[in-house]
């Protein structure tokens, strides 16, 4: 079955690497795993949030909107590269997330991500490469927050 939301695990890799939890269109109340998010009442401050922690979730279609339709890259010496999200099912069971220049066969990759299982795991591990390397879209991000 294919995931459509993140678990715990990937909520905590999407935090670590600077993700904004008002981001996350969903929220796991309850979860018994708060232990791997000791300080999470700072994100949803609650009156009872010692009774039922909360901790953040983002479904397929919020990762997909968090991540930037494309990365400028300016190396010295060199005219811009503009690297265009793309992702990609490759066969029955298999998902690829990537940031390329061109076109095949003279395509340029800056980042390729593949899952066997989901995209969700393709997208997750792609969002906490762009967080990591500060490729992040904060113009979406802020818009998200701002309506939620």
């Amino acid at each position: 079955m294919i995931a459509s939301f993140t678990t715990v695990g990937q909520a905590k890799a999407l935090l670590e690497a600077g993700l904004d939890p008002m981001t996350a269109d969903m929220k796991y109340i309850g979860c018994s795993e708060d232990k791997l998010f000791p300080d999470m009442h700072k994100y949803y401050p609650s009156p009872d949030q010692f009774l039922h922690p909360v901790l953040p979730c983002w479904t397929v279609a919020r990762l997909i909107a968090l991540l930037p339709d494309e990365i400028v890259m300016c190396e010295t010496g060199k005219m811009r590269r503009r690297y265009h999200l793309e992702i990609s099912k490759y066969e029955p069971w298999e998902y690829g997330v990537c940031y390329v220049h061109g076109f095949y066969p003279d395509e340029s990759v800056l980042k390729e991500t593949n899952s066997k299982d989901s995209p969700l795991d393709a997208l997750v591990e792609m969002l906490c490469w762009v967080m990591d390397n500060h490729y992040e879209d904060t113009e979406t991000q802020s818009e998200i927050i701002k309506n939620e």
